[in-house]
């Protein structure tokens, strides 16, 4: 008995106070599994044979010339829903090419009948919340205003969420 009046007696009334934020802060959560979240993605690449690769952000590439080939490596997270669609485009679709990785491997993840390969378009089957995308992009021609797109789409509440990163790739003889 004397050990409770003792910490009661002790409580400073700041204590009071951060005991009845917390108890606001967790009261006021929503707990119905409702959360709007722009989903993310991470992408790296490297030239076929280099070791090193190459990061956009810090250290962006000058110009990639005819006929290099880029690795990108691309993950797909979102948190809270599924993901819907990824887009990858170019800006000028006649300067390079795209080499997908293979259906059968695209068909677990992708509705490939409701995709668009051509067009760089992957709706998701629904069912991930991550994904790992790999391709390949091979220069073809010079082109100095090039850019290559990455769209990601998850589907929210609301309506769908969307994270764009476009890079700039330009290409030399």
């Amino acid at each position: 008995m004397a050990l409770e009046s003792k910490f009661y007696s002790n409580m400073k009334p700041y204590h009071f106070i951060l005991v009845g934020v917390l108890s606001l802060v967790f009261v006021s959560c929503d707990l119905d599994g409702k959360n709007e979240r722009t989903p993310h993605f991470f992408v790296s690449a490297r030239h076929i044979g280099d070791t090193i690769p190459l990061n956009f952000w810090r250290h962006p590439p000058d110009t990639i010339s005819v006929g290099d080939t880029l690795i990108f490596k691309t993950e797909l997270i979102s948190v809270f829903s599924p993901l819907k669609e990824y887009r990858i485009t170019s800006s000028h679709r006649s300067s390079v090419k795209f080499i997908w990785p293979p259906t059968d491997t695209l068909n677990l993840a992708f509705n490939l009948g409701a995709s668009n390969l051509t067009e760089g378009r992957f709706v998701t089957t629904g069912n991930y919340n991550w994904i790992e995308f790999d391709f390949q992009y091979v220069a073809l021609k010079p082109e100095k205003d090039l850019t290559l797109s990455f769209v990601v789409i998850n589907g929210g509440s609301a309506g769908f969420n969307t994270q764009t990163v476009t890079i700039r790739t330009p290409i030399k003889d």
